[in-house]
């Protein structure tokens, strides 16, 4: 007992604050006193860390909102891409799922890096359209059977592909398709969510690389 009343484990009583009068000649009051001061310390402790908790929280859901009052959420809604809503809140529940994130500030971090095809300038890095975009073609590539990324064959195979691309592109597209697949390269024509994006991004995803052209091309 005295064990885990040193580790603060257990309340001091004054029934064992009597008992250690007894024992080691200090008063009663004394002890009570020097408990009640302890317990007011760990009190506020535990006020102070609950405040920190709360700030971090709410900048944390007030980051959030802000990234879900940027998405193209109306025309992501439209493509059936995401359920529709008005409400902030059931937004960014929405969008974390879409995402596959538990928090929107995640996004800048996970999909953004890497993006051949478009020069992105600090101010341009955290384009919502072109995650929406690139999120869409993510999940829709998981449903294509593809080879892990083999570049060693994909330069090889790169003389056949411009020969094959001088035909007329709507007859040797599914030729095209099937060859990049074999390297580990998904070719996906997704249509775009704004005019202002690029034709073509192209992105690694895992063990597989996603070519995404605009399908409104």
């Amino acid at each position: 007992h005295i064990s885990k009343l040193i580790n603060g484990e257990v309340l001091l009583t004054l029934e064992t604050a009597n008992r250690l009068e007894v024992v080691l000649g200090v008063s009663a009051q004394s002890w009570c006193s020097l408990e009640a001061v302890y317990r007011d310390k760990l009190l506020k402790k535990e006020e102070e860390r609950e405040i920190e908790e709360n700030q971090t929280k709410k900048i944390s859901v007030m980051q959030e909102i802000e990234v879900a009052e940027r998405m193209p959420y109306q025309r992501m809604a439209e493509k059936g891409w995401i359920l529709d809503t008005t409400e902030n809140a059931r937004k960014i529940v929405y969008l974390r799922k879409y995402f596959e994130v538990v928090e929107l500030g995640f996004l800048k971090d996970t999909l953004l890096p890497k993006i051949v095809g478009r020069e992105l300038s600090e101010k341009d890095q955290y384009d919502c359209e072109l995650l929406a975009w690139m999120q869409k073609a993510k999940m829709v590539a998981r449903n294509v059977k593809v080879r892990n990324i083999n570049v060693r064959k994909l330069e090889k195979k790169i003389p056949y592909i411009k020969e094959v691309l001088e035909r007329k592109f709507e007859d040797v597209k599914p030729i095209l398709v099937e060859l990049l697949n074999e390297c580990g390269v998904v070719l996906l024509f997704l249509p775009s969510i704004s005019e202002k994006l690029p034709q073509e991004v192209t992105f690694r995803d895992g063990k597989k690389i996603i070519m995404l052209w605009d399908g409104n091309m």
